[in-house]
């Protein structure tokens, strides 16, 4: 199913506490995220997921380079594994996470589901989902977080791909 992003109505969830803000509103973004929201935006010209050939990582602004990341989704079972993640994500993890299965890497439970949900969102919804959160998870909670996850996909049809950015808030 491909659907422009800008017929999806904005509107928030919460999970577990956590907000989520589902095709948030460009005003609602971090600037960090406005070179690659407007990317991806731009590359929907058909719609929603968009083209893996829309979003080659060498044409993406190179300010997000660093904390891009991209992940394959798979399917039966229903898991996900980092394609490509940025230098800067990899340094603030101080671990590379690249070619690594979602259910092989520890985060703790309460972000492990968040993420998890976020992701299926994504994957199985067609959805694009902004969350901020602390991150606790690299034993770090007075450093906050935005993540902005996108729908891609390589056959054209189905979301395969989940394009994504995590900002540090300074």
């Amino acid at each position: 199913m491909t659907v422009s992003p800008q017929k999806h109505t904005t509107r928030r969830e919460v999970f577990e506490g956590n907000p989520i803000q589902v095709f948030p509103e460009r005003t609602n973004l971090p600037s960090e995220l406005l070179p690659f929201y407007d990317f991806w935006t731009d590359a929907c010209d058909g719609g929603v997921p968009v083209h893996r050939t829309s979003m080659d990582p060498l044409n993406l602004p190179p300010q997000i380079l660093p904390w891009l990341f991209i992940i394959n989704v798979k399917r039966d079972p229903l898991d996900y594994q980092y394609r490509l993640i940025g230098t800067g994500l990899t340094e603030m993890l101080a671990r590379d996470l690249t070619g690594k299965r979602m259910s092989d890497v520890y985060y703790p439970p309460g972000h492990n589901e968040f993420l998890r949900h976020r992701l299926k969102m994504v994957a199985e919804q067609d959805l694009a989902v902004l969350a901020s959160f602390d991150a606790g998870w690299v034993s770090k909670r007075y450093i906050k977080l935005t993540s902005l996850m996108l729908p891609g996909t390589t056959d054209g049809t189905t979301t395969d791909l989940i394009y994504g950015v995590t900002i540090r808030h300074t």
